[in-house]
């Protein structure tokens, strides 16, 4: 969940800022500001300086869209797993702890939301779209590493046997079940 808030400008690797856009959640439009892609977070900010920033790992997609059916006006279109809310709903946070799983083996259901930026000047929809493109490979999400910490060594559970496993006593003790038909592979070889 991402609080609408007060927060300074972001000044270090902007790599753009768009002013003028309107920035909305489903369908709720929060205002008109600037956006800025940095090299860390998106992040934008209204001319009150309220905003929100997200992780470039909480976005799940994004693109251009001028399809109406999906939103009403061209736009950069994103579909997050963070909530943007205006103000902190104490009932709202409660739910939302209470919906949190931690049991390991359990695909967890990411529920997805609906961004969109609008810049007056829709020219800019491309340089928008390329700058959190490029920010978002800066940042991957890393599932390998995050496993590890979760589980220890992925790879501690493989056995990687390496030579010649006809001549290994071990491999063929292991393998007693293994026989090999002579005719097996003739029609193969045509």
């Amino acid at each position: 969940m991402v609080l609408l808030r007060n927060f300074p400008v972001p000044t270090e690797g902007v790599n753009h800022v768009q002013p003028n856009t309107r920035a909305f959640f489903k369908s709720e439009c929060l205002g008109k500001g600037t956006l800025y892609a940095s090299k860390s977070i998106l992040c934008w900010l209204s001319s009150s300086g309220e905003g929100f920033s997200l992780l470039y790992s909480s976005i799940a997609m994004h693109a251009i869209s001028f399809d109406h059916r999906a939103f009403p006006e061209p736009c950069i279109l994103m579909m997050i797993t963070e909530r943007i809310m205006q103000k902190e709903d104490p009932n709202e946070l409660s739910s939302a702890l209470n919906s949190m799983s931690v049991s390991r083996g359990v695909d967890k259901k990411v529920e997805l939301h609906q961004l969109c930026f609008v810049p007056d000047d829709l020219k800019m929809l491309d340089t928008m779209f390329d700058a959190i493109r490029a920010c978002s490979t800066l940042n991957p999400v890393l599932e390998i590493e995050e496993m590890e910490e979760e589980n220890g060594d992925v790879f501690s559970s493989i056995d990687i046997q390496f030579g010649n496993v006809d001549s290994d006593p071990e491999f063929a003790e292991e393998n007693d079940d293994f026989e090999e038909d002579d005719g097996q592979f003739e029609d193969a070889e045509s």
